[in-house]
């Protein structure tokens, strides 16, 4: 039932438009209309509003039975279980498609549900409210018998002086919405029975079932006496103007016949005016030629002959006839005209000025192909400059992911883990600043180039040189043809390159000015990472706000990344599946050229050091970073050596963290493997003689909750290890259910305690698991490995 209602409105919607059309073809030509052709218009208008009216008002007793019924069974299930009886509620992000997985109670999704359907029943009874004004606003008018169409267009009641921003508002709205049906029923195709493909059958279908149950009442306003053709005196059996035919042909846009009037004041003889309306749905029902058939034939069974028919005359037969007729509506399409005529019928063929290759448009198209080439090449170099925008967004989120680990636990964690956390902020955001430099001068160098290439146009070829662009709309994707001059496509193409080059010269300030705030603390010697939160000047106080509103705006403009990215398929070597690997390549290969500046920061006097003997060198800066990467689906993952303690002669103590933090819902893991394995570095085999395992931490989940420094933040894993003897591995899994997934960022603490006289190579193998509906499942890989030496 709710499908219906909601198929309802959307049927509506189409109904709104064609009577937006047709209302708002009147004012511009309000004062060349015949009164006749103004009241089929607005007889049109009505007659969709009316049946647009009946769609919603079946959609709102659809929504308002449906809520009803939902609120028993809800009141039902509580009695039955209790309002705080768990539930597990499976929905797609509207805005991001992603599978979302939520633990509620009856309580929460009873009012979830209820809400969502008031809303819906609120906007459909405001949509049945604005068509009945609209419907009545214009019947008024017709139902005034003292009322005239013969009065000049500001004197029309129900027309405002800002009728074209109206009209422009409306068909924007309608846009809007028909963009987000179109996501909607993309997303359900097993849910809805309405879908693009059906939609301009289903619109005639419901017009053709409604509209004999319609009660409209015919106008009573004057009407002035219609002139026939012939200039004969009329004699009128058929109240006129009638509809012969009203229809929405696909691609051909919205099409109308009306018979005007029929005079048979001549004995024997009769005049029929006849007109015909066609008004595009968009560029793609642009019309480049109207072919007109009109044949007669004897309604008895008899052949038409000389005697008993008779063609006198048919008009137009010229261009000059439909420019020169006061009633008649071309626009700037100056059509010729071509009649063809039988005995028994006529054939108008209305088509483009140009012949051979007709246009929707009279203005002249002129081919460049030495433009074309040009600019084509100027096309890649923007879009490398947009892509490495793109692959700067990766690495800025990195950043942030990263960054905003520290706030929650700062008093928790060692200054060597923020140091590092900071370290690595810095270090994704030089790589994310390297990219959007290069793209902030490549956009330059374009517009630089491209200002030649259009000043070089104009002198040739003068500034207002029509030429005719063909372009995709970004949001819609429908195909725009325009016609424009030179002068205003370099207007516009230099304004985008400018809004481009402003945006990446924004993000490259923001970049910095954040990769500074981050270095001037770490380059203070006073400063100290052993301070409380609120003391830290990097991190305001109102850090989770920002953090959402950063994510809040990359899930953004990931979605219309993917849009760009489905609609220029050919164009863009940048996609969805290939972008982590993108970032991995600019990380290797921009890496060695940074230049970040070791710290300078004071340890604090309370952080223990370990303790050495004499004979014992330090080889590695602690914590050294094992591996950091974006992992598919995973997100971002970093494993950290922290410490090798080697004091005890013969044993050697390993610190190991590693984090995970899921990038959106889809990368939410449900359980993390480590695995750690030891192998002798010369070609030997490990004996208990010379290599043994001493211990291994944690083992239960008691000892991730008890610990201070682990950070699982509301992720309460069972831990289950499986040690032998060249290695062990450690599961982390949702407490309970086993596949509960969780976005939340985790942090563990691994440590390892061993015997050993040989050297040693560990390696460690990182996955981690992510269930599908609880069907199939993937893993995402990572692994790394170090060199103790005895």
């Amino acid at each position: 039932l709710f499908v219906q209602a909601a198929e309802w409105n959307l049927v509506a919607a189409e109904h709104v438009y064609c009577a937006i059309s047709a209302f708002f073809q009147l004012p511009p030509f309000w004062d060349k209309f015949a009164s006749s052709t103004k009241l089929s218009q607005l007889m049109s208008a009505c007659t969709f509003l009316a049946v647009a009216h009946g769609n919603t008002c079946d959609a709102q007793k659809a929504y308002e039975e449906v809520k009803q019924a939902l609120q028993e069974l809800f009141d039902g299930l509580i009695a039955e279980h209790g309002t705080d009886a768990p539930i597990r509620v499976e929905k797609r992000h509207a805005r991001t498609g992603n599978l979302v997985i939520e633990h509620s109670t009856i309580a929460q999704v009873t009012s979830s549900v209820l809400q969502n359907l008031s809303d819906a029943e609120n906007m459909t009874r405001s949509l049945t409210s604005w068509i009945l004004e609209f419907y009545q606003m214009i019947q008024s008018f017709l139902q005034d018998e003292n009322a005239t169409l013969d009065i000049p267009l500001d004197e029309v009641p129900f027309i405002s002086s800002d009728w074209n921003d109206n009209r422009r508002q409306c068909l924007l709205t309608l846009r809007d919405g028909k963009i987000e049906r179109d996501k909607v029923q993309s997303r359900h195709p097993e849910l809805l029975t309405l879908q693009s493909s059906n939609l301009d059958g289903r619109w005639r279908q419901d017009l053709m079932n409604r509209k004999p149950f319609l009660q409209t009442p015919p106008p009573k306003l004057k009407i002035p006496a219609l002139e026939p053709i012939l200039n004969a005196k009329a004699t009128l059996s058929t109240p006129f103007p009638t509809t012969l035919f009203s229809s929405r042909l696909t691609s051909g846009g919205n099409s109308e016949m009306n018979l005007v009037n029929i005079d048979q004041s001549t004995p024997g003889q009769t005049c029929v005016n006849v007109s015909f309306t066609n008004v595009p749905l968009n560029i793609q029902g642009a019309y480049h030629a109207i072919t007109v058939r009109c044949g007669f034939s004897a309604v008895t069974p008899s052949t038409l002959t000389a005697g008993s028919f008779q063609l006198i005359d048919q008009r137009p037969k010229t261009g000059n006839d439909v420019i020169a007729d006061p009633t008649i509506t071309t626009g700037d399409w100056r059509p010729t005209v071509k009649t063809s005529f039988n005995s028994a019928g006529v054939v108008w063929r209305f088509s483009n000025t140009q012949g051979i290759f007709p246009i929707s448009t009279s203005l002249p198209a002129r081919d460049s192909a030495e433009a074309l080439d040009v600019l084509q090449s100027y096309v890649s170099l923007f879009v490398q400059a947009a892509e490495w925008n793109l692959v700067a967004a990766e690495h800025i989120y990195s950043a942030i992911s990263v960054f905003f680990l520290l706030p929650p636990h700062w008093d928790d964690v060692e200054s060597s883990v923020k140091l590092s956390k900071l370290m690595t902020t810095c270090h994704d955001l030089a790589l994310a600043h390297a990219n959007t430099c290069d793209s902030k001068k490549m956009y330059e160098e374009v517009k630089q180039a491209l200002q030649k290439l259009f000043d070089r146009l104009i002198a040739e070829y003068g500034a207002n040189t029509p030429i005719r662009v063909e372009k995709r709309q970004t949001r819609t994707g429908d195909l725009n043809i325009e016609h424009s001059t030179i002068v205003q496509i370099t207007s516009s193409v230099l304004q985008n390159l400018s809004d481009a080059e402003n945006m990446s010269r924004s993000l490259t300030g923001w970049i910095l000015e954040f990769y500074q705030m981050i270095q001037s603390f770490l380059q203070d010697e006073n400063a100290t990472l052993d301070i409380p939160l609120n003391e830290v000047p990097f991190i305001s106080s109102d850090w989770k706000e920002k953090y959402q509103n950063f994510l809040d705006s990359y899930l953004v403009g990931k979605v219309e990344r993917d849009n760009v990215q489905s609609k220029y398929p050919e164009l863009l070597t940048l996609h969805s599946s290939n972008i982590d690997e993108r970032c991995g390549q600019d990380q290797m290969s921009r890496k060695p050229l940074l230049q970040t500046r070791p710290p300078k920061r004071k340890v604090s006097d309370s952080e223990p050091e370990p303790t050495m003997t004499a004979e014992e060198t330090v080889s590695t800066l602690f914590p050294t970073t094992l591996f950091s990467s974006q992992l598919t689906p995973g997100g971002y993952s970093e494993m950290n050596l922290l410490n090798i303690d080697q004091t005890i002669p013969g044993q050697t103590l390993l610190n190991v963290s590693f984090t995970n933090a899921p990038r959106d819902n889809r990368s939410a893991y449900h359980a993390i493997t480590i695995r750690c394995q030891f192998n002798a570095v010369t070609p030997s085999t490990l004996t208990a003689e010379n290599f043994q395992m001493v211990d291994h931490r944690p083992k239960t989940a008691k000892e991730i909750v008890e610990n201070a420094t682990i950070n699982t933040v509301n992720w309460r894993p069972t831990v289950k290890t499986y040690p032998n003897p060249a290695g062990v591995e450690w599961r982390f899994s949702q407490s309970v259910i086993p596949i509960i997934s969780t976005s939340l960022s985790a942090d563990l603490k691994l440590t390892l305690t061993f015997k050993h006289t040989v050297d040693l190579r560990i390696f460690f193998d990182v996955r981690i698991v992510h269930w599908h509906w609880m069907l199939w499942k993937t893993k995402s890989k990572a692994n790394t490995s170090i060199v103790i030496v005895a």
